[in-house]
Protein backbone atom coordinates (compact mmCIF):
# COMPACT_ATOMS: atom_id res chain seq x y z
CA UNK A 1 0.00 0.00 0.00
CA UNK A 2 2.79 2.29 0.86
CA UNK A 3 4.55 1.67 -2.51
CA UNK A 4 1.28 2.50 -4.37
CA UNK A 5 0.61 5.58 -1.89
CA UNK A 6 4.65 7.01 -2.64
CA UNK A 7 4.54 6.36 -6.66
CA UNK A 8 1.51 8.55 -7.00
CA UNK A 9 2.66 11.22 -4.59
CA UNK A 10 6.46 11.40 -4.67
CA UNK A 11 7.82 13.45 -7.52
CA UNK A 12 10.15 11.27 -10.34
CA UNK A 13 13.15 13.31 -9.09
CA UNK A 14 12.89 11.85 -5.90
CA UNK A 15 12.51 8.12 -6.85
CA UNK A 16 14.01 5.45 -8.97
CA UNK A 17 11.71 3.15 -10.82
CA UNK A 18 13.84 0.86 -13.81
CA UNK A 19 13.81 -2.32 -14.95
CA UNK A 20 15.67 -4.70 -17.50
CA UNK A 21 14.47 -7.55 -19.17
CA UNK A 22 17.40 -10.10 -20.04
CA UNK A 23 17.80 -13.66 -21.42
CA UNK A 24 20.66 -15.11 -19.66
CA UNK A 25 22.79 -18.91 -18.97
CA UNK A 26 22.96 -20.44 -15.93
CA UNK A 27 26.20 -19.03 -15.59
CA UNK A 28 25.43 -15.31 -15.90
CA UNK A 29 22.20 -15.77 -13.77
CA UNK A 30 24.47 -17.05 -10.83
CA UNK A 31 27.03 -14.18 -11.42
CA UNK A 32 23.75 -11.19 -11.66
CA UNK A 33 22.25 -13.02 -8.75
CA UNK A 34 25.91 -12.63 -6.85
CA UNK A 35 26.34 -9.32 -7.76
CA UNK A 36 23.09 -8.27 -6.75
CA UNK A 37 24.04 -9.76 -3.57
CA UNK A 38 27.23 -7.86 -3.02
CA UNK A 39 25.33 -4.56 -4.14
CA UNK A 40 22.84 -5.09 -1.32
CA UNK A 41 26.25 -5.13 1.17
CA UNK A 42 28.03 -2.43 -0.40
CA UNK A 43 24.89 -0.25 0.10
CA UNK A 44 24.75 -1.46 3.64
CA UNK A 45 28.38 -1.55 4.28
CA UNK A 46 28.66 2.62 3.17
CA UNK A 47 25.81 3.84 5.20
CA UNK A 48 27.65 1.83 8.14
CA UNK A 49 31.02 3.65 7.07
CA UNK A 50 28.97 7.06 6.79
CA UNK A 51 27.61 6.59 10.31
CA UNK A 52 30.53 5.78 12.02
CA UNK A 53 32.57 8.34 10.38
CA UNK A 54 29.84 11.05 11.15
CA UNK A 55 28.00 10.23 14.38
CA UNK A 56 25.42 13.13 13.53
CA UNK A 57 24.53 11.81 9.66
CA UNK A 58 22.05 10.36 11.10
CA UNK A 59 19.48 12.77 12.83
CA UNK A 60 16.18 11.19 12.05
CA UNK A 61 14.79 14.79 11.02
CA UNK A 62 16.59 14.68 8.33
CA UNK A 63 16.26 11.48 6.50
CA UNK A 64 13.55 9.69 4.72
CA UNK A 65 12.89 6.01 4.70
CA UNK A 66 13.24 4.49 1.41
CA UNK A 67 12.66 0.61 0.33
CA UNK A 68 15.22 -0.58 -1.97
CA UNK A 69 13.84 -3.86 -4.39
CA UNK A 70 16.16 -5.88 -6.04
CA UNK A 71 14.58 -8.55 -8.21
CA UNK A 72 15.36 -11.58 -10.72
CA UNK A 73 13.00 -13.68 -11.69
CA UNK A 74 12.47 -15.77 -15.02
CA UNK A 75 9.14 -14.73 -16.78
CA UNK A 76 9.68 -17.63 -19.06
CA UNK A 77 10.53 -21.56 -18.61
CA UNK A 78 13.48 -21.81 -16.99
CA UNK A 79 15.97 -23.88 -19.77
CA UNK A 80 19.12 -25.07 -17.93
Amino acid sequence: EWAALSIDSTPAHLRDISSLTLNVSKEEFDHIKLRAAEFRAEILDFLKAKRTRLPDSHNQKDRSLYCLNIQFFNVTEIKW
